[in-house]
């Protein structure tokens, strides 16, 4: 009975963070950057279209990435209408699923205090909780990923060594969640789950010796029910669309992607390790101290537990050099590694507070303190920084400042006297109250810099109603922004003769207010302007 309130507790404290962490407020900041309202809106045009195959923006097939992104936002769409909660609704399931499959595995393989620390890790680390909060196919991949990881890990942790029962373990069904999220993962970002998992599989099999593993892991079934998910909308799509659809999404989207800067998103070979290092606090310091800890001790691989960390170091390998070769990179694409950091990590850290005999206590006490500087040494810099902030952060950076040197502070005592279950929490309550304060503070500072949404609003007042709609020197972002707030197509202005051509009809102008061109490229006959923050909106009427 102990035992099972202990575990109901661990259960709800789990559920309050997930909530806080990923739904809370999800919808309380507008779509942001170039890709939230592109994917958005593309889902509002499949819903409008009723065609569930082919993904459109404004009108036009749209191959850039596969549907699955786009049918959760329609469904979203159609159950609680068309808004921001809807459309980063898949994205938020995503994480809460990954979120259940690493206590899941965790849990099976090692215990349920492992599994806890593991969800705490991964619902706490930066990049995760912000990637599962946005409309893009980042968590998706990286949600399909993690149960398909999880799977793989739990029917590694159940074979049999050769002198033990040949019989599988009463996990068998492992295999369908294996390939069918390998399946739905393509569906969301393309073959490159496949690819990761398949490498993973067999440098774990090589490196462990466990070669009997590849003869039992359901192959050809798990081939066949991979097919079957991952198949039909591609072939459906190439049946409706024809060779444009292969050469866009497979050609263009993946491989010249991953071969060339075609995207502009060059960045050096060693991009993501601060990706992983700063995208992963306030838990990067402890792999590191994981990764001492398993260098110093030898696996013993016919034991479960180091056959799934094994796997897990090899995913994370496997994941951090395919990203790190991709000549097009971006901080989100290395999100697929969290649920190895989440569970090595998980588990060092409840190894720690149990003071286990094999581990050696020096270095991560070391490395603890280590962090605890790194921290409040950022956060005693933060407000000295406030005024290279772009948008309108107000008293909120004070409040994080006294967070994270609070936090720091915190990690430097109970990291020497080696107190490390406090520690842990200290971090965890840290963060909980940081997103508490983004979410509630920050979101209303930040939205009309970030996103389009009030500006879209401050046009819509000025007398929009559908008339065609010009920008001129507008970031992306607030053009892609416009289009989805507006449910419209806008024109790029480069010349009066591109204003001049609706001479006929009402249109409407949204540029920055002091662009140098405005005056040149702007003729006589406007009949309202007016300023809404750095935007000018000026609306032309016909002579």
């Amino acid at each position: 009975m102990r035992e099972r309130f202990q575990s109901s507790r661990l259960l709800l404290a789990l559920a309050a963070i997930l909530f806080i962490q990923i739904f809370y407020r999800l919808g309380g900041l507008g779509l942001t950057g170039p890709d939230e309202p592109r994917y958005a809106q593309v889902a509002r045009e499949m819903v409008d279209s009723a065609d569930w195959i082919t993904p459109r923006l404004h009108g036009k097939p749209w191959f850039e990435k596969p549907i699955l992104y786009y049918w959760l936002a329609a469904l979203g769409y159609l159950a609680f209408g068309v808004s921001e909660f809807a459309a980063r609704l898949g994205s938020a399931l995503a994480g809460a699923a990954g979120a259940c499959a690493v206590f899941w595995v965790a849990r099976r393989v090692w215990d349920a205090q492992v599994g806890f620390w593991s969800v705490c890790v991964l619902l706490t680390s930066m990049l995760y909780f912000a990637l599962s909060r946005a409309a893009s196919m980042d968590a998706l991949l990286t949600g399909t990923l993690t149960v398909a990881l999880c799977s793989l890990a739990l029917m590694l942790a159940e074979e049999k060594s050769p002198s033990e029962s040949r019989t599988r373990g009463g996990d068998s069904w492992a295999w369908v969640l294996l390939y069918l999220s390998l399946g739905l993962s393509t569906l969301a970002k393309g073959p490159v789950g496949v690819l990761l998992i398949g490498t993973t599989l067999l440098l774990t099999v090589l490196l462990s010796g466990c070669w009997r593993f590849l003869k039992r892991a359901s192959i050809l079934k798990g081939g066949l029910l991979y097919l079957v998910v991952a198949v039909p909308w591609f072939w459906l799509c190439y049946r409706s669309n024809g060779q444009v659809f292969v050469e866009e999404f497979l050609w263009q989207h993946n491989l010249e992607r991953f071969t060339t800067d075609r995207y502009q998103h060059a960045q050096p070979f060693w991009f993501y390790v601060p990706v992983l290092l700063i995208g992963f606090l306030p838990w990067s310091f402890q792999l590191i101290s994981a990764g001492w800890e398993r260098v110093r001790r030898r696996f013993r691989f016919e034991q479960k537990e180091d056959r799934v960390e094994l796997l897990l170091w090899v995913w994370l390998g496997v994941a951090l050099l395919f990203f790190s070769v991709s000549k097009s990179k971006l901080p989100g694409y290395i999100l697929p590694v969290a649920p190895a950091v989440a569970i090595l990590v998980g588990r060092h850290v409840s190894a720690l507070m149990g003071r286990s005999p094999t581990v050696d206590l020096a270095m991560p006490g070391r490395i603890v303190v280590l962090q605890g500087i790194t921290l409040a040494v950022a956060g005693g810099l933060l407000p000295f920084q406030a005024e290279r902030f772009t948008w309108d952060v107000g008293s909120t950076v004070w409040i994080f400042s006294v967070l994270l040197v609070t936090g720091g502070a915190a990690g430097v005592i109970l990291g020497m006297r080696r107190r490390f279950r406090a520690l842990v929490l200290t971090y965890v309550a840290c963060v909980v109250v940081l997103t508490l304060l983004v979410t509630w503070r920050l979101f209303p500072r930040l939205g009309p810099s970030v996103s389009a949404r009030e500006l879209a609003g401050f046009v819509a007042g000025q007398g929009y109603s559908g008339q065609p709609l010009l920008v001129l020197g507008v970031p992306r972002s607030t053009q892609y922004g416009l289009d989805f707030y507006l449910n419209t197509e806008s024109r790029i202005v480069y010349s009066t003769d591109d204003i001049r051509r609706f001479q006929d009809r009402e249109v409407l102008l949204v540029s920055q207010e002091d662009d140098p061109r405005l005056k040149a490229l702007t003729p006589e006959g406007h009949r309202h302007s007016a300023v809404h923050r750095r935007f000018r909106v000026i609306r032309f009427v016909p002579h």
